[in-house]
């Protein structure tokens, strides 16, 4: 996975939607969407939470606790 994916991935952990994520990134709405996308079908999976889900139970992401 892309260092940009890991990074949209870290912040769907966090919690964040789509157009938060771009504007945390400063990218358009449709870059993140292209990235989801591809991210979503690196890991099998057709949403965010489940690719959420996958990254944390597989060690891509590191869980953030509050």
């Amino acid at each position: 996975m892309s260092p940009r994916e890991l990074s949209i991935l870290e912040l769907m952990v966090e919690g964040l939607l789509m157009k938060q994520i771009a504007d945390r990134l400063q990218l358009s709405f449709h870059t993140v969407d292209d990235n989801l996308r591809r991210i979503y079908r690196k890991l099998h999976v057709n949403g965010g939470k489940s690719a959420v889900a996958k990254a944390v139970r597989e060690k891509l992401i590191e869980r953030i606790e509050s």
